[in-house]
């Protein structure tokens, strides 16, 4: 039988990194209601933007550990120039 995780290591890694953030910011709303202080509303969204993409990412880096999802993107860099996570021959066809 096939295992589930294909990289257990990354998954439990990223894993952990996004409850962490989660209990992180939950601490510290909590931390600063009890207080009275109250963040400007720049910061607020700024804040929130960054925890949101940050979470996605961990939760897009734990669900790709496994064997279920197989997440391949590329970036072009620069003309003539383009990175990609898997092989060539890893993508799907076009037909």
């Amino acid at each position: 039988m096939n295992p589930v995780l294909d990289h257990p290591l990354q998954f439990f890694i990223a894993l952990g990194l996004l409850l962490g953030l989660l209990a992180w910011r939950t601490s510290a709303r909590r931390a600063r209601r009890e207080q009275g202080l109250d963040l400007p509303g720049w910061r607020k969204w700024l804040q929130g933007t960054l925890v949101g993409l940050a979470a996605l990412l961990l939760l897009v880096v734990s669900v790709e550990a496994t064997r279920f999802v197989g997440i391949n993107f590329c970036l072009d860099l620069w003309p003539g120039q383009t990175w990609c996570n898997h092989a060539e021959g890893d993508q799907p066809s076009s037909d």
